[in-house]
C-alpha cells in the first residue's frame, strides 16, 4: 500500500452528515493514488471468456487490477467508524463498498434539498459572532446541496450572504454593484476585510474613548504642552487659559441664535478623534453617507469641519494636527452655524471653536463637546437625540454604524459678501480665475482662461493678483466621473434646425420647488446652443419639443430636418412619431443600450448634471433646488466656448453677438431684493436677503 494511502488523514465517515465532506475528501484521496477508476468503474476488472486460455499475460491484467482494487478497498474501510464498517465487511470490491456506503448516507431527496435550502436562507451573521466559522458553515451548506445535484450560482449565493448581515452593515451591502456579486469568492473576501475594518475602527473608538485630552507632542503623555514637564518655561511666566468662562453656558446675547460651546484653551496643537482615515482601498470602510453628513464622535476631542466655507468665523492654525486611526493636518479653527432638525422643526445654534480638517471623511459632532455646553445625547434603540440644558428635544440621529450615528442637520453656509447685480445697483469689479470659475458655473480652468485671454465674450475683466488654484473642492465632489464620452462626430451640420439632438432625465430622487422631476435638454447640431425644458411627468416630451420646434421656426424662419434621441418611450410613441411624419421631421433613434451613439446630447446631460451639482455644493443650497441649478448651468453653457464651435461660444453662433457675462454673480450667492413698497409699511426693510439663483428669460447679462 502506498504511502499516501496509508497517511493521509480523512475523518472516519460516521452519520449522514460526515458524507458529502468525506466523499469529496476519499475521491481526492484515492484520484492522487490513481485509486479512483477502480472505484467508480471506469477501469473494469479483465474478463475472460468462457471457452478462451487463460494466458501468463491475461493472468498478470487480473492479478494487478485485484490487488489495486484490494487497495482502494482497504482505503475506504480504514476511514470509516467502527459502526459504518458493519455495512461493507463482506463486500468484495471497492466499487461495490463505495456504492453501498452512497446508498445508505447520501440523500437526493427533494426533503433534504429543502431543509439545506431553508438553513441558507434563514442564517444570519450576528455582530460579535466569529465571521469564519458562520461563512464556512454557509459554504458546506452551498457544497451540500451540489453534490445534491443542485447548483447555486455565485450571485445568487453572494445575495444570501449579502442578505445575511445585519443592519449595522446596511451601508456596506449597499455599496455593491450589480457587476459585483457575479464571483462570490470576492464578495466573501471584501466581508471579510470590512470586518477586520471594522474591529479596527471599534478598536480605536475604545482607545480614544479612554483618553482625557490632547497627546502633548513633547513628551508624547496625555496633557498640554504648557503642562509638560520638558516644555520650557520663560522665567516668571505663566501659561494664560485662554477662553471666556461666561461661554460654558451660552452666549444668549450674540446675533443670530444660541451658541453652544465648552471651555477650551489656546495653544492647542494636538487633537483626537475616532473616525479620521477616509478609505483608502476599493472596500468601504467607512459608512457610505454623503461627505457633508455630520457623525457624532465620544472620542473627539472638538468638533470638526470639513469644507472652509462653512465657517462663519475662522483663524489659521497652521501646524496642528488631529489624530485617531491616522493624522491628518488641521488647518484653522472657527464657528459654524449649525441647524439641526427633530419632528419637523429646526433649530439653530452656532458650534465654536470647531477645528478645520477637509481630510476627515465626515463632519465629526463632539460628544464630550456638547455634553461639557451643559446638553445631554441620548442613544437608545438606534436613535440618537439631543437636549438643552432645558430639557427639550432639538436634535435627532440614526445609527449607521456599530458606534456611529448620524446627526439630522446640515450647515448654515454663509453668504459671501457679493450683492447681486439683478437686485442692487453696484460699482463693478474685476473677478479673479478662481472667481470666473464659480461665476461661470464650474468650467475647466483652460476654458475660463482662453475666454479672457481670446476676448470671446464681452465684460470679462480679471484681476490677475491671486494665480488660479489647480483643484475646486466642489468640482471634484460634483463632477469626477470614470470615463469620457467618445469624441464628437466630424460630421459638419450646415444651418440651425438641421439637426436637434434631444434626451429626458429623470425621475430625479428629489422633486423640484414646482414638482419637477424631469427636464428635456434640446441642443441645436449646428450652433449646440442648448435649451432646456422642465415638468413632472416624462409624457410631457411632446410639448416640450412642440413648444422648442415653434421658437427655432419663428426665431429663425428654419425648419427642424431631423432629431436624434435615444429609445426612450416617451420619443418612440405613436403620438410623438405621428406627430414627426406630419411635420416631414426625420427620427434618429440610438441602438439600445448605446447611449455614447447619441454623444451631443449625452455630453450635455454629463456638463449639466456635473456643473449644477458643483454648483449647489459651493453654494451650502437644498437639492430641491436642482432645476434652478441645471436651468443656470444651461445659460452659463450657451455662454461658454466650444472647440467644436473653433472656439466661439453657442450663443454667438445663435444669435450672431458675442454675449455679455459682465453682470454675472456666482449661483447661490446671497443677495438682497427690492421689496415692493406696496408690500411694506414705511417702517419695513426695503430688501429682503436672498440668494442668487438664475437668470430669469428675457433677463440682460
Amino acid at each position: 500500500m502506498s504511502d499516501l494511502i496509508t497517511h493521509a488523514k480523512v475523518s472516519p465517515l460516521d452519520t449522514a452528515e460526515d458524507w458529502t465532506t468525506w466523499e469529496t475528501q476519499m475521491e481526492d484521496l484515492l484520484w492522487e493514488a490513481k485509486l479512483w477508476p477502480y472505484v467508480n468503474g471506469k477501469k473494469a476488472r479483465p474478463v475472460v471468456a468462457e471457452k478462451e486460455t487463460v494466458t501468463a499475460g491475461k493472468q498478470a491484467e487480473m492479478d494487478s487490477w485485484d490487488e489495486k482494487d484490494r487497495t482502494a478497498l482497504s482505503a475506504i474501510r480504514l476511514r470509516v467508524s467502527k459502526r459504518v464498517i458493519k455495512l461493507i465487511r463482506n463486500v468484495k470490491t471497492s466499487r461495490e463498498a463505495w456504492e453501498k456506503l452512497k446508498k445508505n448516507f447520501e440523500t437526493k431527496g427533494l426533503g433534504k434539498i429543502i431543509e439545506i435550502r431553508r438553513k441558507l436562507a434563514v442564517s444570519r451573521f450576528s455582530d460579535g459572532e466569529d465571521l469564519d466559522e458562520w461563512l464556512q458553515q454557509m459554504i458546506e451548506w452551498r457544497e451540500d446541496l451540489i453534490s445534491l445535484g443542485r447548483t447555486v450560482p455565485d450571485d445568487e449565493f453572494s445575495i444570501m450572504l449579502l442578505a445575511a448581515l445585519p443592519e449595522s452593515w446596511q451601508a456596506f451591502t449597499a455599496s455593491f454593484r450589480d457587476d459585483e456579486i457575479d464571483d462570490a469568492d470576492k464578495v466573501q473576501g471584501r466581508i471579510r476585510e470590512h470586518a477586520r475594518r471594522l474591529q479596527t475602527s471599534d478598536t480605536a473608538l475604545v482607545a480614544n474613548q479612554r483618553r482625557t485630552g490632547p497627546l502633548c507632542y513633547k513628551c508624547g503623555k496625555l496633557g498640554l504642552k504648557r503642562d509638560c514637564p520638558n516644555h520650557d518655561r520663560k522665567p516668571g511666566g505663566g501659561v494664560s487659559r485662554g477662553g471666556d468662562r461666561r461661554e460654558q453656558k451660552g452666549d444668549r446675547k450674540g446675533k443670530g441664535g444660541k451658541t453652544m460651546v465648552a471651555e477650551e484653551s489656546e495653544g492647542e496643537s494636538d487633537y483626537s478623534c475616532a473616525i479620521i482615515a477616509a478609505p483608502t482601498s476599493g472596500e468601504i470602510a467607512l459608512p457610505a453617507v454623503a461627505d457633508d453628513a455630520w457623525i457624532t464622535d465620544s472620542g473627539t476631542t472638538s468638533h470638526v469641519a470639513r469644507e472652509r466655507r462653512a465657517f462663519v468665523e475662522y483663524e489659521s492654525t497652521p501646524g496642528q494636527t488631529l489624530h485617531g486611526a491616522g493624522t491628518t493636518p488641521i488647518l484653522g479653527r472657527g464657528s459654524i452655524r449649525m441647524r439641526f432638525v427633530h419632528g419637523g422643526k429646526t433649530t439653530a445654534l452656532t458650534l465654536r471653536n470647531v477645528l478645520h480638517a477637509p481630510g476627515v471623511p465626515y463632519n465629526l459632532l463632539s460628544i464630550g463637546r456638547v455634553e461639557a455646553a451643559g446638553h445631554k445625547v441620548e442613544m437608545d434603540g438606534g436613535e440618537l437625540r439631543l437636549r438643552n440644558e432645558k430639557g427639550r428635544v432639538y436634535g435627532s440621529g440614526r445609527r449607521i454604524g456599530n458606534f456611529l450615528y448620524q446627526v439630522e442637520g446640515e450647515i448654515e453656509a454663509p453668504a459671501p459678501n457679493v450683492a447681486c447685480a439683478a437686485a442692487v445697483s453696484h460699482p463693478r469689479r474685476k473677478k479673479t480665475l478662481n472667481e470666473w470659475h464659480r461665476v461661470l458655473g464650474h468650467p475647466g480652468m483652460k476654458t475660463v482662461i482662453a475666454m479672457w485671454k481670446k476676448g470671446l465674450v464681452e465684460g470679462m475683466d480679471v484681476d490677475e493678483s491671486e494665480p488660479p488654484e489647480d483643484q475646486c473642492e466642489a468640482c471634484v465632489q460634483g463632477k469626477q466621473t470614470k470615463v469620457s464620452y467618445p469624441k464628437e462626430s466630424g460630421t459638419v451640420i450646415e444651418e440651425i434646425g438641421d439637426l436637434v439632438v434631444m434626451d429626458t432625465w429623470g425621475d430625479a430622487p428629489t422633486q423640484g420647488l414646482g414638482g419637477e422631476r424631469y427636464f428635456w435638454a434640446f441642443t441645436d447640431g449646428h450652433s449646440r446652443h442648448t435649451e432646456i425644458a422642465f415638468g413632472k411627468h416624462k409624457s410631457e416630451a411632446l410639448g416640450h419639443f412642440q413648444a422648442y420646434k415653434a421658437m427655432v421656426e419663428n426665431k429663425f424662419g428654419h425648419k427642424i430636418k431631423k432629431i436624434r434621441c435615444d429609445n426612450g418611450g416617451e420619443f418612440l410613441s405613436k403620438e410623438f412619431k405621428a406627430y414627426l411624419c406630419a411635420e416631414g421631421i426625420e427620427l434618429d433613434t440610438t441602438a439600445p443600450r448605446s447611449s455614447a451613439q447619441n454623444g451631443i446630447a449625452e455630453r450635455v446631460h454629463r456638463t449639466l448634471l456635473d456643473r449644477a451639482r458643483a454648483a449647489r455644493i459651493a453654494a451650502g443650497l437644498p437639492k430641491f433646488l436642482w432645476p434652478q441649478a441645471v436651468a443656470h448651468i444651461v445659460y452659463l453653457k450657451n455662454r461658454l466656448p466650444m472647440r467644436a464651435l473653433k472656439g466661439k461660444t453657442p450663443e454667438e453662433v445663435w444669435t450672431g453677438k458675442k454675449p455679455s457675462v459682465a453682470d454675472l454673480q456666482e449661483w447661490g450667492t446671497k443677495c438682497w431684493v427690492l421689496t415692493s413698497p406696496s408690500k411694506r409699511s414705511k417702517l419695513d426693510p426695503r430688501s429682503q436677503p436672498m440668494h442668487f439663483v438664475g437668470m430669469a428669460p428675457g433677463s440682460k447679462a
